[in-house]
């Protein structure tokens, strides 16, 4: 909110506003993803004070934050679980273990994200 008052977020627009044109969001929904992607809670507070000004939309939150979850998975990944499974499993079947549950948690979000787009 912070950056909105600020105009901060306005001199970003003109960097990220084809990348979010082509989703259909605002170019000020790219601060709360952000923050989103290392902390999903100061995300969301984030993104519920642009829902409260009416400055987006639901579906644009729901979309944006879905799509901000693509980055957090690895960022969380490599941040907390690699270490740790490669401290259980070593490197070679930690860093499978890491891969397959990142690919799968990414399919899944992707399939939750289409399903979205298509039908809401």
């Amino acid at each position: 909110q912070l950056l909105v008052n600020a105009g901060v977020v306005e001199s970003i627009e003109s960097f990220v506003a084809p990348l979010t044109s082509h989703f259909g969001l605002p170019a000020l929904v790219i601060a709360p993803v952000s923050v989103y992607v290392v902390s999903p809670i100061a995300g969301l507070i984030a993104m519920s004070a642009l829902l409260q000004q009416n400055l987006v939309t639901e579906y644009q939150a729901i979309v944006a934050l879905l799509s901000g979850g693509f980055l957090m998975v690895p960022v969380t990944r490599l941040r907390s679980t690699f270490p740790r499974y490669i401290s259980i499993l070593g490197l070679r079947n930690g860093t499978r273990v890491i891969f397959i549950t990142t690919g799968l948690s990414l399919v899944s979000r992707g399939l939750v994200l289409l399903w979205v787009l298509l039908f809401f």
